[in-house]
C-alpha cells in the first residue's frame, strides 16, 4: 500500500509538473500561455508564475519527482524508447531553465540531469553521447539566443565575486549590490517588524529605499559614463535600479520583510 501511495503521488504530481512545463514551452514559442501571461523576447520566462520569476527554481525542485516518474514508466517500455523519452524531457527542462534566466538554478539543474543520466542510462557510450549532446545544445542556445548570452555574460564578465577589480566591496554583481543596499535601507527603517512578506517588490520603488542608476554605475566602476550622462541626461541617472520581485538573497529578504524579531526566531529554530 505504501509503495502504491508513493507511485500514485509521483504520477499525479508529475502530470501537474509536465503541464506546467509544456505551458511554459508553449509560452516561449507563441509569446503567451494558457492563462494569457505574455512573454516577450529578451525577457525572463516565467510561465504560469507571471511576475514571480521562480520558474527556474520550480524546475529544479521538480526534477527528482519527474525522474522518479520516468523510472516507473520505463519498466513498461523498451529501453531505447525510455531513453528517447528521457532525453526529450531533459532537453525541454534545460531549454526552459536557460530561458528563465535563473543562473544558479540552471547550473544546479544541469548537474542534476547529468547525475540522472549516469543513473538511468546503461552503457558508457549512451552516457557520453547524451552528456555531449546536451552540452552542444546549451552551447548552441548560448550563441544563438541574445537573452541567454547576455544573462550568462553577466556572470562571466561583470561578476567578480565579493571583490571587484578595484578591491572595493561588491555583493556578487552590481545589480545584486543594489538589491542589498535597498534591502538594508528597508531593514534600517523597519528594524523590528519589517515591511511584510513579499513586500520588497512593492516598497523598493519608494524614494527612501531607492538606489539610483547613477549609484549602479558607480558600483559597476563606470564613472566615465556617469560624467557623460550628467552632461546630457540627469533624469536617466536618477532612475530606480533596485526593484525586483525579491532581493535575491534569503537573509536580506528575511530581515527586510519580516524584521529582526522574526528573523531571530527563525534563525534560532534552524540553529537548535
Amino acid at each position: 500500500k505504501e509503495e502504491n501511495f508513493v507511485k500514485n503521488y509521483t504520477y499525479y504530481f508529475s502530470i501537474v509538473i509536465m503541464l506546467i512545463l509544456f505551458d511554459a514551452l508553449f509560452q516561449s514559442i507563441f509569446g503567451f500561455n494558457s492563462i494569457l501571461f505574455i512573454y516577450e523576447d529578451n525577457s525572463r520566462l516565467s510561465g504560469i508564475f507571471g511576475e514571480e520569476k521562480i520558474l527556474g527554481s520550480f524546475i529544479l525542485f521538480s526534477i527528482p519527482i519527474l525522474f522518479l516518474f520516468l523510472n516507473y514508466i520505463s519498466k513498461n517500455y523498451r529501453e531505447y524508447i525510455s531513453n528517447i523519452f528521457l532525453l526529450i524531457i531533459s532537453f525541454i527542462i534545460i531549454y526552459l531553465a536557460l530561458l528563465t534566466g535563473e543562473r544558479v538554478s540552471f547550473f544546479k539543474t544541469l548537474i542534476l540531469i547529468i547525475f540522472y543520466f549516469y543513473i538511468f542510462f546503461h552503457g558508457t557510450k549512451i552516457k557520453i553521447f547524451s552528456i555531449s549532446f546536451l552540452i552542444l545544445f546549451i552551447y548552441f542556445q548560448y550563441n544563438n539566443n541574445n537573452f541567454i548570452k547576455e544573462r550568462f555574460d553577466i556572470s562571466f564578465d561583470t561578476t567578480y565575486g565579493l571583490i571587484d577589480k578595484d578591491s572595493s566591496f561588491r555583493f556578487f554583481s552590481p545589480t545584486h549590490h543594489t538589491y542589498m543596499e535597498s534591502a538594508i535601507k528597508i531593514f534600517n527603517k523597519n528594524i523590528f517588524f519589517g515591511t511584510g512578506l513579499k513586500s520588497y517588490k512593492i516598497v523598493c520603488s519608494e524614494p527612501e529605499y531607492k538606489i539610483s542608476y547613477k549609484r549602479f554605475l558607480q558600483i559597476s566602476d563606470q564613472n566615465t559614463l556617469i560624467v557623460d550622462l550628467e552632461k546630457t541626461d540627469k533624469k536617466s541617472l536618477s532612475k530606480n535600479k533596485n526593484c525586483s520581485t525579491h532581493p535575491h538573497n534569503i537573509v536580506l529578504q528575511l530581515i527586510s520583510e519580516t524584521g529582526l524579531i522574526s528573523s531571530v526566531i527563525i534563525l534560532f529554530y534552524y540553529i537548535v
